[in-house]
């Protein structure tokens, strides 16, 4: 536990606890940055979890003109699919007032042949767009919102895959991941890219991702759970939120 020792974690008593205050933190940080700096960039996570977090995100007055906003990871689908994490995201979030956001997407929006072949790329897709315009993702990213499986998997980072010693160990942006217990090829930030940000947060919710979050707290290989190399750096301050 002692590698652990730096982190905060978060217990709420309710999910609209949960997502208010997260949102809260989330919104903060990137308004500070965008007063700093002029702009923020926002890394986002898929699942079904954020989805009542990015529809509240999506309501705040924020200059979302400024905010640029990727993925931490994409399943290799097209960008329409049920499967796809930017469909997700454009749905709950791009709506209201965070419709201004710009948006860097991880695939092309059609997908009919095989992900790159190459195991590490310096970036998937170059350029975001913001009403017809390119814009530019700034980095260190300003925060960056991640889930974990039940497997202590976090963005594509998969215990299952053969890619993870890569993943966990090149300093290259993005990789091509084959989860073996998980469908679809991905495309995911390496870990050096995932803890190049100021802020890391970790949304999990339900008693399974607690047992699963004690579970990688309770070791220190981080290629049985990947999450565990997210959970102990310390470069980038995280902090997790869990809900019932």
């Amino acid at each position: 536990m002692d590698a652990y020792s730096q982190l905060k974690i978060h217990r709420f008593n309710s999910r609209d606890q949960l997502y208010s205050t997260l949102s809260l933190s989330m919104t903060d940080q990137l308004r500070s940055n965008i007063q700093s700096n002029g702009r923020a960039s926002l890394v986002l996570s898929g699942g079904s979890t954020p989805i009542p977090l990015y529809q509240q995100l999506a309501k705040v007055s924020l200059p979302w003109a400024s905010v640029s906003v990727t993925l931490s990871d994409e399943r290799w689908v097209d960008s329409n699919d049920r499967a796809s994490n930017q469909a997700m995201v454009r749905e709950h979030l791009f709506t209201d007032a965070a419709s201004e956001a710009s948006f860097f997407p991880l695939t092309p929006d059609t997908c009919h042949s095989m992900p790159p072949k190459a195991p590490t790329l310096d970036h998937p897709l170059k350029g975001g767009q913001r009403n017809g315009q390119s814009d530019s993702l700034i980095k260190p990213y300003t925060y960056t919102l991640l889930g974990m499986g039940n497997d202590g998997h976090t963005a594509s980072l998969f215990p299952c895959a053969e890619e993870i010693t890569t993943g966990l160990e090149t300093t290259t942006p993005f990789l091509v991941v084959h989860p073996k217990k998980a469908p679809h090829a991905r495309i995911s930030m390496s870990l050096n890219e995932l803890l190049n940000s100021q802020k890391i947060a970790l949304l999990i919710t339900g008693q399974e991702k607690w047992d699963t979050l004690q579970q990688a707290l309770a070791g220190d290989e981080n290629k049985e759970m990947p999450i565990r190399a997210i959970l102990r750096n310390k470069e980038s301050p995280i902090e997790v939120f869990w809900g019932p």
